[in-house]
């Protein structure tokens, strides 16, 4: 039987260009790549999903404005099926600028926000086989834990993508089974590693995650803590790779592979994708 998923949270539009060095004030840049295309954590994570060969459901607030019909063309290309959770909002989704030169160095300009879910208290699961696997990005809140809980009375497990502390976070931890976190994530009483691993189990986090760029990840779990390496490769862009190894983590997980060695797997995919520009071309390799 074919694995399921369900990924819930942001949907975002990346026009991303790839240049020799930054341009400078009042300059001109012509870039040597370019890509437009469907982002966000929960969104690049569904696609990942569906890329290794899982079925993969996303649920986002899309709307209608004129990247609408963009956005429903590239999930249904990478065969993501996707519920709109605002479907009569007007308000244009999060829009990133990605400048990257070699090495993978960047820099990036968005829109503030998108528009909010409608649909917070619905019955997305109601049975332990709807889904294999549940991710959560924190973006749409109240339906990241509405999902969160119904995925956990159900026994469905549930991983959190924390790329960066979200308001009302603390209400979505404690239905969280997984928590796979960047360096950038803040615990409210500690900066350091080691406070936002504390303060994640102290939530009811078991299994527990930090990745850090090209650094080990760290982890720590009921059976121990520890440290996965990362290849060292040419990086040429790692726009995505968090949410790449989201998506990966989930597949690998529901796949049956236990919590290291499903982050280690994921972490591999990751890597493969730092080594290709955007966030689609490394599914070539």
């Amino acid at each position: 039987m074919q694995l399921s998923g369900l990924c819930v949270g942001l949907t975002t539009i990346d026009i991303h260009y790839r240049v020799d060095t930054f341009p400078a004030s009042n300059a001109k840049t012509v870039a040597g790549a370019f890509a437009m295309a469907v982002g966000g954590p929960a969104t690049n994570a569904a696609i990942t999903f569906a890329h290794l060969g899982a079925k993969s459901h996303l649920l986002s607030v899309i709307g209608q404005h004129p990247f609408t019909s963009f956005i429903k063309d590239e999930l249904r290309q990478y065969h993501v099926e996707v519920t709109d959770l605002s479907p009569a909002a007007i308000q244009l989704p999060t829009v990133s600028s990605i400048v990257t030169t070699y090495g993978g160095h960047r820099a990036v300009i968005t829109t503030r926000s998108s528009p909010t879910s409608s649909m917070n208290d619905a019955a997305f699961i109601t049975h332990h086989e709807d889904y294999d696997v549940v991710l959560v990005d924190g973006f749409s809140m109240d339906t990241c834990c509405t999902v969160a809980q119904q995925a956990r009375q159900c026994g469905i497990p549930v991983v959190l993508d924390g790329g960066s502390w979200k308001d009302g976070i603390e209400r979505l931890l404690p239905f969280v089974d997984m928590a796979i976190c960047s360096e950038q994530f803040r615990a409210p009483d500690g900066n350091g590693e080691e406070s936002v691993l504390a303060y994640l189990a102290h939530q009811g986090v078991r299994y527990r995650a930090i990745t850090r760029g090209e650094r080990p990840i760290m982890y720590s779990a009921p059976e121990g803590t520890g440290e996965i390496a990362i290849e060292a490769v040419e990086v040429v862009d790692t726009l995505g790779a968090g949410d790449i190894l989201h998506g990966a983590f989930c597949y690998y997980y529901a796949k049956g592979n236990l919590f290291v060695s499903a982050l280690l797997q994921a972490s591999r995919v990751a890597t493969v994708s730092c080594q290709t520009f955007g966030t689609r071309s490394w599914m070539e390799r």
